[in-house]
């Protein structure tokens, strides 16, 4: 069997068989496109994945390792919405007090860059996707357009951050270990080293299918705490600490999401029996597309009552991402 790339035990199976063409299906279908629209994109990708799980550290990983091109994420970024602020960056604030210079990598539209410097920190941003950078240039954000393949001669000329962050991107690259080893060896004595991925305790990832974003070429791999933390030690990075997002914000997105999609369907008997009897969502229920329709304070209010309902069946679940602080060994 396969190596696991964390943790490197070969005690890992084939969890599932995935392709682009599905990718591309479950994309159009969730944001309520034209299977056409992503044609020139779907071609120039990995036609067939398996999913590889590891029975030790519990990390996912496509095999093979190979995500979409800049093209794809141009294409791809412009149906998503911006970043904004997320639950990650309040973190980071309570953390770090002493106010240093930070480097973000993967920054995308700039949110996190400029949300730390308006705390008061030095901070710049790294992308490889052009369009995203000039968003975050449009917005007064310091940010400069790196390739991938450039980012270790780039780090070896800028070694004087005392943080680096990484807001869901290491799910995105082909070759983690690599990318993580490359920031230890072009960074200072201690400096820190923040991440964020996806939490393997997502709810929605636990009552429904899996999210398509969460399949390649999108995501890469899936990761766990101990997968972190194994990569992390194997790249000179110690896990300091992780937190996981409270269910509570994403129980009020699904809470809306699945009042719009009863109103919608006027089936509001076939979606609640599948939220009591079988603890999961409709697949229209958990769609975005559902977030362009009815947007007024009646789904609101509505959605908040059904979030309320929904939490009483929680378990071990949480909310979206996955948060973890490592420091320079």
């Amino acid at each position: 069997m396969l190596k696991c790339i964390a943790c490197e035990s070969r005690d890992t199976k084939v969890a599932e068989v995935f392709s682009t063409d599905d990718f591309f299906k479950g994309f159009a279908y969730e944001f309520n496109i034209k299977r056409e629209e992503l044609k020139h994109i779907s071609d120039n990708v990995e036609k067939k994945y398996e999913i590889i799980h590891c029975n030790t550290c519990g990390l996912e990983y496509a095999d093979p390792r190979i995500g979409g091109n800049s093209n794809f994420y141009e294409v791809i970024y412009q149906y998503l919405p911006r970043t904004g602020i997320r639950w990650e960056f309040g973190e980071f604030r309570k953390d770090f007090s002493v106010k240093g210079k930070i480097l973000d990598i993967g920054c995308g539209d700039g949110s996190f860059v400029k949300y730390a410097n308006g705390l008061g920190f030095k901070a710049r941003g790294i992308d490889f996707n052009p369009s995203r950078i000039e968003i975050a240039k449009n917005s007064d954000a310091a940010v400069e357009n790196i390739n991938i393949d450039e980012m270790a001669s780039y780090l070896s000329l800028n070694r004087d951050y005392d943080i680096y962050t990484l807001w869901h991107v290491l799910e995105h690259v082909e070759n983690p270990l690599e990318t993580l080893t490359i920031l230890h060896n072009n960074s200072k004595n201690g400096s820190s080293l923040v991440v964020s991925v996806p939490s393997e305790r997502f709810y929605a990832a636990h009552r429904s299918p899996m999210p398509i974003m969460n399949y390649p070429p999108h995501h890469l791999t899936r990761w766990t705490i101990p997968a972190l933390k194994h990569i992390g030690e194997k790249s000179g990075w110690k896990l300091e600490l992780y937190k996981r997002e409270p269910l509570d914000g994403a129980m009020k997105v699904y809470g809306e999401r699945l009042f719009k999609s009863i109103l919608l369907n006027r089936n509001l008997i076939e979606e609640l029996r599948l939220v009591i009897t079988k603890k999961r969502f409709s697949g229209k229920a958990l769609s975005p597309r559902n977030d362009h329709f009815i947007n007024n304070i009646f789904v609101k209010i509505m959605g908040r009552i059904l979030a309320r309902f929904l939490m009483l069946e929680k378990g071990s679940f949480s909310g979206m991402s996955l948060y973890v602080k490592y420091g320079r060994q």
